[in-house]
């Protein structure tokens, strides 16, 4: 069984060695039929998949303006849940399970002022 993606169907987010690993994500959404889009708002912008309820749904990146904070991942129901990689202010970076915006379930979570890592 092989995915049969739509005539000129282009890849947005998993375009460099950075985004790659989304591959799985984005080729389900433009499969699925979500639209991409970009949505700038007054703290920061979104780029990736909606369903048809305006909704964030598929793979995504979130970046707010004020700190650089930065969430690469999958969305559903317009919040984080499956697997994200979150890079805080800090420097800190947590890759991971997420369910209704919170972090839950198996993860690494790195700090970056002593290079130490806990997973679990």
């Amino acid at each position: 069984m092989g995915l049969t993606l739509k005539p000129g169907a282009v890849l947005k987010i998993a375009v460099d060695d950075e985004t790659m690993w989304m591959l799985p994500g984005e080729l389900y959404a433009i499969e699925q039929g979500l639209e991409f889009k970009e949505e700038k708002y007054d703290n920061g912008t979104y780029r990736g998949y909606f369903n048809k309820d305006g909704e964030r749904e598929g793979v995504g990146i979130t970046i707010y303006n004020e700190d650089g904070e930065k969430y690469s991942g999958e969305y559903k129901r317009g919040k984080r849940n499956g697997v994200v990689k979150a890079e805080y202010a800090s420097g800190d970076i947590y890759w991971g399970q997420w369910k209704d915006d919170l972090r839950e379930g198996y993860g690494t979570y790195q700090w970056k002022s002593n290079g130490k890592k806990y997973t679990g």
